[in-house]
């Protein structure tokens, strides 16, 4: 008698007003149901200033108040802190648990109410990242002279401001900053949060390739420009098929050693994760830094512009890539050398900002899985081929039962049409955390699968108007018989049919003996 059982009933399932309909009722008379209908997690818990929270919600379905309802967070296995709600009927309550961690690594955990009438909608699951501190690494380019002036002023500069600000700001945002004149290799890669390429000239194929698979994890990227930019080595390392630049350059204009024309960022979507502590007034202008020089560029498929120069030029480009990997550029120098962005007072939150978009994915950005949904898996972290076949990945579902993928292994049909080094796991049937294990690496990934609690509102429809529904009146399902005059059109237009048909026949013959005898001629 579920009311949400009927909400797809249409009035041509209706039945003829003959058939006698007798209900059983077997529902409680007061089903009582309270359930997680959502959980807002931070995917990751930096240990700053400001406090992190989870927030469940919790809704009433039954008709009667409920009082000190126990709410429990578990994480790891264990019991962590428990909060009691009051709830009226039919309404809904947020029951907030501060979490905090002082290590590095990935939790799982879920929240937990006490049994009623239905029991599947009890717990929601849930997984999330601690860090000390945000790993930052800034590539800048190999210095080109011996000068020690030169040196101060040109290559090392790139990164100067950049470290200052991350120095002077790690009270509310913890960075790990190190920089190189390289690109490092995967192992030191895979340990950091955000990559940055400061005016960068060469790139190896290799070291192209490192900061792709990079990006393409998860990772995040900034590239800055300068006077060392090579755009040819770009357009061929990190654009064309790679398609990780989220933009095409031009050419470079303006006078960075004539201060009196410049530029200034005139347009900045607010709304961006970046922007938004800018918004409101007093909280930091934008169009007060000054650009003498920048590089000319147009985006990239699936490339965005978040903030763009008073002549209409592109200021900083944003692009996805690969699995929630994202990459940032701006065109300007990261550094006083083009513009004098770092002397201003934005210059700091909005490198902060910009480290903490790339680093802490948002919640919007996390997979939220249904029983039953089919989940695309990565087999490695690297799309090169010969690597993806020795590999193989294993999970785990929440009763331990193990499916595993991999060469030499079966696959399911559906896993066939996944990208490259992908597969498809579609045994997604128990709600719990899922471990995934690839061969290889020693870390272990986890992806949780929650119930659909459209079905936890366990109202009924009173047995009469369900009735009404079901049979529908004689008028409506009784067909209209046809009338005389309808039946003798019919007869006469079947015989008009067939003294037609008797035509054709005998037009096809005469054709055929024809043919026959034009054929004997010949």
């Amino acid at each position: 008698m579920q009311k949400r059982g009927w909400e797809n009933f249409i009035e041509t399932d209706k039945l003829n007003p003959d058939v006698q309909i007798q209900f059983i009722d077997v529902h409680p008379e007061q089903p009582r149901n309270f359930a997680i209908t959502d959980l807002s997690v931070p995917p990751v818990i930096l240990k700053e200033q400001k406090a992190s929270y989870l927030v469940a919600r919790v809704r009433n379905f039954s008709d009667e108040a409920i009082e000190n309802l126990p709410v429990g967070l578990f994480v790891d296995g264990n019991m962590i802190h428990t909060v009691e709600l009051d709830i009226e009927p039919d309404d809904l309550a947020d029951a907030v648990f501060r979490v905090d961690f002082q290590d590095e690594a990935t939790h799982i955990g879920w929240v937990e109410l006490p049994e009623d009438a239905l029991g599947g909608d009890n717990e929601r699951y849930f997984t999330l990242q601690s860090l000390r501190s945000i790993k930052v690494h800034a590539v800048r380019d190999k210095p080109r002279t011996q000068n020690p002036h030169q040196h101060l002023h040109g290559q090392t500069m790139e990164t100067f401001f950049m470290k200052m600000a991350f120095t002077a700001g790690s009270g509310a945002v913890p960075i790990d900053f190190t920089e190189s004149s390289s690109v490092p290799g995967a192992a030191a890669l895979s340990r950091t949060d955000v990559l940055v390429l400061a005016n960068v000239a060469q790139l190896s194929s290799d070291e192209a390739g490192r900061v792709a698979d990079y990006v393409a994890s998860g990772g995040g990227l900034i590239v800055t420009v300068g006077d060392n930019i090579d755009t040819d080595v770009y357009e061929q390392r990190l654009g064309g098929e790679i398609g990780l630049m989220p933009c095409n350059f031009v050419r470079p204009v303006g006078d960075a050693f004539d201060r009196q024309q410049f530029r200034v960022l005139a347009t900045v979507k607010y709304e961006h994760p970046i922007f938004v502590p800018f918004k409101e007034p007093n909280h930091g202008d934008f169009g007060k830094a000054r650009f003498y020089r920048i590089f000319q560029a147009v985006p990239t498929a699936n490339a965005t512009v978040i903030a763009s120069y008073d002549d209409g030029s592109p200021a900083l480009f944003e692009k996805p890539y690969g699995n929630l990997g994202r990459v940032l550029c701006f065109t300007s120098t990261i550094d006083r050398e083009w513009n004098d962005l770092p002397i201003r007072a934005v210059y700091l939150p909005f490198l902060h900002e910009s480290i903490k978009y790339l680093a802490l994915k948002d919640v919007e950005t996390m997979p939220d899985y249904r029983v039953g949904d089919y989940i695309e898996l990565k087999v490695s972290q690297t799309e090169n081929e010969n690597i993806t076949e020795s590999r193989e990945i294993a999970i785990f579902n929440p009763n331990n039962v193990e499916t595993r993928f991999g060469r030499n292994k079966d696959v399911t049909p559906a896993a066939e049409n996944t990208p490259q080094g992908s597969v498809l796991y579609t045994d997604t049937s128990v709600p719990g955390i899922y471990s995934v294990h690839r061969s290889g690496t020693e870390v272990t990934d986890y992806f949780v699968v929650n119930v659909d609690t459209t079905e936890s509102d366990l109202a009924v429809r009173d047995v009469e108007e369900l009735a009404s529904m079901l049979k529908g009146a004689a008028d409506e399902l009784v067909e209209d018989k046809p009338t005389a005059e309808l039946v003798a059109q019919y007869n006469e237009d079947v015989e008009r049919n067939q003294n037609v048909w008797i035509y054709l026949m005998l037009a096809v013959f005469a054709l055929a003996v024809t043919e026959m005898f034009l054929a004997n001629r010949v």
